[in-house]
């Protein structure tokens, strides 16, 4: 019951307190202005160099740390090169299951892959049913 009273207490008090920076002259500027032109000092200026050249190492550090090393990779070929056979790709694995793309299907082929983990005539691999599914 508290909690949402005292939320609205926090956000009434820092709404006057915007109000006031911006709004109540403190010897002929207001608390925003005189904060302006303190940043505009060469002190200041000096200051924020400073801390940008100790932050932005280690947010460089951390940023790779979290998204790992950051690789391109091609997303298109050249049409004035051949494409190269894929390794993988390029013979089938028998002559009675050939590779087929599924761009040159026709949707009256009725193909549909299979999901993964799941064969035609599997009914779970000794996984329990959720329940409600049928």
């Amino acid at each position: 019951m508290f909690r949402p009273v005292r939320t609205a207490i926090s956000f009434v008090v820092l709404g006057a307190a915007l109000w006031a920076a911006f709004a109540i002259d403190l010897g002929g500027h207001t608390f925003a202005e005189h904060i302006d032109t303190i940043s505009e000092t060469p002190e200041a200026k000096q200051l924020i160099d400073g801390t940008r050249s100790t932050l932005n190492p280690a947010l460089q550090e951390v940023r790779d740390r979290v998204l790992g090393e950051y690789v391109e990779a091609p997303t298109w070929i050249p049409s004035d090169q051949p494409p190269e056979p894929n390794a993988v790709n390029s013979k089938p694995n028998s002559e009675h299951d050939p590779i087929v793309s599924a761009s040159t299907l026709s949707p009256e082929s009725g193909f549909e892959p299979a999901l993964p983990g799941r064969g035609p005539d599997d009914d779970g691999g000794g996984e329990p049913r959720l329940p409600g599914r049928r």
